[in-house]
């Protein structure tokens, strides 16, 4: 969450040219209601699975790039699947950069219902440590803080090689 996933995401299909897809656009669009808004009516369970159902559609359009929401790796087979079918990126950041490029956003994100300003880095930092070991499972894991989108284009070409 924050990373930079869809940004990265849209300029570097470009850049590879290839289609993009941001999973949450795409489940939004299919849902006709925000991402927020089907945690909140559905739970994030039920939501969880559907992203799931939605994921390994995309997986099969290819050459595209996928931007997935920050849980979606940590679902199911959800990475596996990802790993079969291309190159995994894990864009990864501190969380300090992450928590001040969340800190305006909070309302609009339903997993950070509740979390006051203060303690967001401790949520971001906790919600890391839960998640980097499905993340650092990525065929690339790219300091997003020093790369540059022309390396990282790179090292995707070389992987899929």
């Amino acid at each position: 969450m924050g990373s930079g996933k869809s940004t990265l995401g849209r300029k570097l299909s470009d850049m590879l040219e290839m289609q993009f897809f941001d999973l949450d656009r795409v489940i939004e669009k299919m849902e006709d209601q925000t991402i927020a808004d089907i945690i909140r009516s559905a739970g994030e369970d039920d939501f969880r699975k559907r992203e799931q159902a939605v994921l390994h559609q995309l997986l099969n359009i290819l050459p595209s790039v996928v931007a997935t929401g920050g849980g979606t790796p940590c679902f199911s087979d959800n990475m596996e699947k990802m790993k079969k079918k291309g190159t995994v990126v894990y864009l990864r950041l501190s969380p300090a950069l992450l928590a001040g490029r969340l800190s305006d956003e909070m309302a609009a994100r339903p997993l950070l219902d509740g979390v006051g300003s203060d303690g967001l880095q401790a949520f971001i930092s906790k919600h890391l440590l839960e998640r980097e070991p499905f993340y650092n499972r990525a065929h690339i894991i790219w300091d997003a803080e020093k790369g540059n989108l022309e390396e990282l284009k790179l090292l995707i070409q070389d992987h899929s090689r």
